[in-house]
Parts: structure tokens; C-alpha cells; sequence
């Protein structure tokens, strides 16, 4: 298998990557498969299953990296830095689903696979995150187990998200942030 710090292999992620973003512009998630996605990036099937498992593991890269663009673009902006975590977090979800929708509103649609897929990706993103982020000892409550712990906050800040920005919500405010974490989390 390739090594990650190989050029070649980051490359390949890269076009990979940008190639699935620019497909779904114009199909759904679930409607691609992974020899449309090899097909438009020119790169061989063989190679695309030492990159990733399968498509699921696919999407989840690269739904994580988009967070990670972003996160990085909103830094450079003169956006403020918030310091709480599930704050950065719920903003950065709101991100992300206004990035998909924009690009293709399709893939929003709540009872399609495209939405799950979705939210399974940032699920798995945010709780790897919180997991890190609790294990060094950034949380108070002493009876749930760190696991647990990222899973609920992870899963509450995705499901209000979600809900908010189905609900017609387009922006997620300081005040608003401030509101739903008060609201939900304590």
C-alpha cells in the first residue's frame, strides 16, 4: 500500500477529491459510483481500492477534508476565532451543509442516501475530534467515558445543525450559536 507521505499518493487524493466534488455538482451522491469517479479523475479502479476501501470510506475523506478547507479558509478571513469547541463546531457544520447545498441542493433532500452519508461523514469527523479534544481533559463530567461523551456532543451539534438549516435557518449567528449550545449542551 502507498505510503501517505508519498507525493504520488497525495496526488492522487487530491484529484480524487476535487473530482467528486466537481461530479456531484451535477448527481447525487448515492448515484455515483466509484468508476465514475475513477473514469472523470483518469485514474485506474485498482488504484482508487489502495486509496480507500470503498466509497463510503471514499465520501467520509472527503467530506472530512472539505471541513478541513474550510476550516482553514474561514481562519483566513477576518471571520473572529471562536475558542469554544462546539462552537467552531456547529459553525463549521453550517458551513458545510451551505457548501452542499449550494453546490447540489439535491443532496440534501432528508430522506435520500445522499443526507446520511453526509451526516455519517461528519459524524465521524466531529468524533474523532471531540474524542481528542476530551481526552485531554477538556470536559467536567466525570461519569461518562470519553467515547460516549464525543458521541453525544458530536451527534447534538449535527442534529441541530441539520435541523436548523432544514428549517430555512441561513446562517448560524454568535447569538444563535450561544442560544442552541446554552440550550442543548449544559
Amino acid at each position: 500500500m502507498a505510503r501517505k507521505e508519498d507525493l504520488r499518493f497525495i496526488r492522487t487524493n487530491k484529484k480524487l477529491y476535487e473530482t467528486f466534488f466537481e461530479l456531484i455538482k451535477t448527481q447525487k451522491m448515492e448515484e455515483l459510483s466509484i468508476t465514475d469517479i475513477c473514469d472523470a479523475a483518469g485514474i485506474n479502479r485498482a488504484t482508487f481500492y489502495k486509496h480507500f476501501n470503498d466509497k463510503k470510506a471514499f465520501i467520509m475523506y472527503c467530506v472530512a477534508q472539505k471541513l478541513r478547507n474550510l476550516r482553514i479558509e474561514s481562519r483566513k478571513t477576518d471571520a473572529p476565532f471562536y475558542s469554544k469547541m462546539s462552537e467552531c463546531t456547529l459553525r463549521e457544520i453550517f458551513a458545510f451543509i451551505r457548501y452542499i447545498r449550494d453546490v447540489n441542493a439535491d443532496n440534501l433532500d432528508p430522506n435520500g442516501n445522499s443526507i446520511r452519508l453526509i451526516c455519517d461523514s461528519l459524524m465521524n469527523f466531529y468524533f474523532y475530534e471531540f474524542v481528542a479534544y476530551y481526552e485531554k481533559g477538556n470536559y467536567e463530567d466525570e461519569y461518562l467515558d470519553v467515547r460516549m461523551r464525543s458521541a453525544q456532543t458530536a451527534g447534538a451539534l449535527l442534529n441541530m445543525a441539520l435541523y436548523a438549516m432544514l428549517n430555512g435557518e441561513e446562517a448560524m449567528t454568535e447569538e444563535a450559536c450561544q442560544q442552541v449550545i446554552k440550550a442543548r449542551l449544559k
